[in-house]
């Protein structure tokens, strides 16, 4: 038998190197216009305003903002304000909601919307009893008087077993609906033309506002206040005045003047014009 011969092992092929796609360079998202505004007026603010003008955006308070914002939680509610107050902040605010989508063209929208906007869109009408006080002819009230006499008489004659304070109840309704009958009879004998005033419930018309009608379209952000009361909700709405005062603030038109005359309404003059010591020294340098 003729020897094996000896065959060397292979050693298993090494997958081949794949070159790896080179990562792609992140992109830098594109802001908006409105967006870059925001971010410039943000770098002009610190780092506690920032955070303070983020809260607002985010429908906070003055108060409220401050504290989250890191200010005094015994100061909040007025470090809120005066921050606010700050040109920097206040114009840092105005960008982001321009930003979000609500700047100045859109407030203006607003105040434009509630300017036009006609309450009637969002009544009802309803039907409701008052008392009037309503002049009938007599030759018609007097058939009236009689069907209740006739009615309260078979009431009465048909009853049993009735206590005596319901007896002497009935006894009196009867005896007046008997004079009044009466009187009418007199009045018609004198005067066939005769009239009388009498208060009367009557059903009159009523235009209320329904808040489930401004709900169906989509006008609820014009309603002021809901007051809920035992004789139904009391809605108050925003009026055409609030508008046109909104308005004219946003134009500038309620601007205070201050005129300065000289004496007798002569115009300024150097010699009229008194600059006053800074520091309490005559002349002295602040």
């Amino acid at each position: 038998m003729a020897p094996r011969k000896h065959t060397p092992k292979r050693s298993p092929r090494a997958p081949a190197k794949t070159e790896k796609t080179p990562p792609s360079p992140k992109k830098d998202i594109e802001l908006t216009p409105q967006e870059t505004e925001f971010q410039a007026k943000l770098r002009l603010c610190t780092p506690r305003e920032r955070l303070f003008i983020r809260y607002k955006l985010e429908k906070k308070n003055n108060t409220e903002a401050a504290r989250l914002a890191g200010y005094s939680e015994q100061t909040a509610h007025v470090q809120g304000s005066q921050v606010l107050k700050r040109l920097r902040v206040w114009e840092a605010y105005l960008a982001g909601l321009d930003a979000n989508g609500f700047g100045a063209h859109d407030i203006r929208g607003d105040i434009q919307d509630l300017r036009t906007f006609d309450r009637s869109e969002i009544e009802r009408e309803i039907q409701v009893p008052a008392e009037e006080y309503v002049s009938r002819r007599v030759a018609d009230l007097l058939p009236l008087v009689q069907r209740k006499l006739d009615a309260l008489r078979s009431y009465v004659n048909g009853q049993e077993g009735v206590d005596e304070a319901t007896l002497k109840l009935q006894g009196e309704r009867l005896l007046a609906l008997q004079r009044e009958a009466m009187e009418y009879v007199e009045v018609l004998a004198v005067n066939p033309d005769a009239t009388r005033v009498t208060l009367e419930t009557v059903m009159v018309t009523k235009r209320v506002l329904c808040y489930e009608l401004a709900m169906q379209k989509g006008l609820t952000r014009y309603i002021k206040s809901v007051k809920p009361t035992k004789y139904g909700d009391v809605i108050e709405v925003y009026d055409w005045l609030d508008g046109v005062e909104m308005g004219a603030k946003v134009l500038g038109m309620f601007k205070e003047r201050h005129e300065v005359t000289g004496e007798n309404g002569a115009p300024l003059t150097a010699a009229t014009v008194v600059v006053l010591p800074s520091n309490g020294r005559d002349g002295g340098a602040p």
